[in-house]
This record gives C-alpha cells, structure tokens and sequence, in this order.
C-alpha cells in the first residue's frame, strides 16, 4: 500500500502528485509551497511560529488541504481548533509530536509525524498516518525518509533490538560535514558509520529512541551528557 493510499488521497490532489509532496515533506521544506495553495508550510524562520490563531485562519481561508507545521502551534491551538474541513494531511516536525495532538488533530484528516536534526535535514523521519495515542505514551517519530539511515545503538554501537531503548543515530546523504570551527565537536558528532560504506559518517544525536518492529522509531528524551550539544536551539549549526 502507498503513501497516497494510506491516506485516502487519490494519486494527484489539487494538481500535485502525493509522493512529490510527501519527498518535499520529508525535506521540511518549511519556507516553499509544493502544489500552489493546496499546501501550506507553516512556521517559517522568518514569522513566530506560536501565531496560531494567524495560521488556522489562514488554513480556513485558503481551504488549505495539506500544511507542514511544528507541534508546538499545535499544542497552542488545540483548546482553539477550528474545523478546517478542507485539510486532509497534517503533519508536524522539527519535534517530537506529544500525544494529546494526536487524539485532536487526526479527527477527520490523516495526521502523521517527522523529526530531524540540523546536522541531519531537519527531517530525518516521516511516520505512517497516526491514530490517536493513549495519553503519556510514545508517539512515533516514523521511519526514515528516502536517502537517510538511522540507528538505534547501545554504548559499544550494537544494534539494538525493537523494543530496547538505545541512542539514535543518523547517516545518509543528507548529513553535515561538521561544525564550522569546531572540529573537536565535529570529532565528537560526526563519526565513522560501521555499518554504511568506507569513509560515510554517522550523527550521534544525543537522543534517545527504540524501534517499534515495524521500520517506525520512538523517542524518548535526551541523554544528559549530551543535552548541551543536541539541542537545536544551544548547539552551534552545522554545515
């Protein structure tokens, strides 16, 4: 079964081929639109991403049927959801998606979830169309997107089983070179990758996750000794 069917979409909506959007999905695209006004990216660098009652007006007045936001505009607009009768895909990334969102966002739509990294694409992992979540318990983060690689590895890099929790990290082509001036971080961050070609590198995110056994992973918070560097927000971006 595909993506587009997955989701209740025929192969083409408004114009614009669904497995097109769901590669410019899994590459955050977050500043582009896909298809026209089908689609909207939501949360752009340049706008507050907490604007929600902005958004959802938006959503409503362009009879938005697909948008790509963070879950934390989510989690602020849920007590003020509007219908939104025209949006049929939801998806959220850049953070892990917290459950609540998925018992208020997935009615009537298909709602599914990414994560990434910097140092990965930002969108590293896409999930399958989410049904709602039992409160407290992991949502998954998804598989990983066309080109990427993750590993779920214990402290002597072996793989871990589904079900283990282990650290998560990253590999594909989508991978930073390093740290701009930091090469002793880059040292750290960006190591050989044992189970990918001579010379590829893998990205140790400092987070930590395990495989749900069925190519899906859930996250499961940071590892402390690391909580400094893997945080978007205080870790110095790469290139």
């Amino acid at each position: 079964m595909g993506f587009s069917d997955e989701i209740g979409f025929p192969d083409e909506s408004a114009g614009c081929p669904i497995p097109s959007f769901r590669r410019e999905l899994r590459n955050l695209s977050i500043t582009s639109d896909v298809c026209d006004t089908a689609t909207t990216f939501a949360g752009s660098f340049t706008d507050s991403p907490y604007d929600w009652q902005r958004q959802l007006r938006q959503w409503n007045d362009t009879s938005t049927a697909v948008a790509l936001t963070l879950p934390q505009l989510l989690t602020r607009a849920a007590s003020g959801a509007e219908p939104l009768p025209h949006l049929r895909l939801l998806a959220t990334a850049g953070a892990p998606c917290p459950a609540k969102l998925t018992g208020i966002w997935s009615a009537g739509r298909s709602f599914v979830s990414g994560y990434g990294w910097a140092a990965a694409g930002l969108c590293a992992t896409m999930s399958r169309p989410l049904s709602p979540v039992a409160p407290h318990a992991a949502v998954s983060i998804g598989e990983p997107v066309a080109g990427a690689r993750c590993y779920v590895l214990d402290e002597g890099m072996n793989p871990q089983p589904p079900g283990v929790v282990g650290e998560i990290y990253v590999a594909g082509a989508g991978l930073a070179r390093g740290y701009h001036h930091r090469p002793g971080l880059t040292g750290i961050r960006l190591i050989a990758d044992p189970y990918g070609a001579p010379g590829d590198r893998m990205y140790r995110t400092g987070e930590l996750g395990c495989g749900r056994g069925d190519g899906e992973l859930d996250h499961h918070g940071r590892l402390g000794s690391l909580r400094s560097d893997s945080s978007s927000a205080t870790a110095p971006p790469p290139c």
